[in-house]
């Protein structure tokens, strides 16, 4: 199934089971004091175990204002770690391949992917 509209909006019951998740470009969307909301409501969604796959982004903020926005190491494991194993897979300097953050002159850019596993409750 798929749905479009408000993530935030969307509750447990129409979501139904979710077998995994893929955000390849949500997390980075979403301005700062955004994130935590988005990161605990999508813990809420999903059952024990699910799996999520999360890519991101990383650069001196201080050189471009986003989005997308910067998200460093520390600030996946401030949102995630209370109810979400994470486990960094691989990050690769993405540089050289977006012309559009070196005309904006950001020295550094890193895309990193998470893999995510949602805890039980209490854990």
């Amino acid at each position: 199934m798929i749905l479009c509209g408000d993530f935030l909006a969307l509750q447990r019951q129409t979501a139904g089971c979710i077998d995994a998740v893929y955000d390849r470009a949500s997390l980075i969307a979403l301005p700062p004091a955004m994130r935590t909301v988005y990161a605990a409501h999508l813990a809420s969604l999903l059952d024990a175990g699910t799996p999520c796959l999360l890519i991101t982004l990383d650069y001196d903020q201080r050189q471009m204002n986003g989005p997308p926005f910067a998200v460093s190491a520390e600030e996946i494991t401030a949102l995630y770690a209370d109810a979400f194993g994470i486990e960094r897979l691989g990050s690769d300097d993405v540089l050289e391949d977006s012309s559009r953050f070196r005309e904006a002159g950001i020295k550094r850019l890193h895309e990193t992917t998470w893999r995510l596993q949602r805890n039980r409750a209490g854990d």
